[in-house]
């Protein structure tokens, strides 16, 4: 469940940088899962 709404907030993401960045960076929950994406494309 989660990886799939992970996924839908990376599609808009790429939409909007400027603002989704932002929020991500001051939400500590997407925080979190930057990490796990992070770790996922890094492998």
């Amino acid at each position: 469940m989660t990886g799939a709404i992970g996924f839908k907030v990376d599609n808009h993401l790429l939409r909007t940088v400027r603002i989704q960045r932002y929020f991500w960076f001051w939400s500590l929950k997407s925080r979190l899962f930057y990490t796990i994406n992070r770790k996922i494309f890094l492998k």
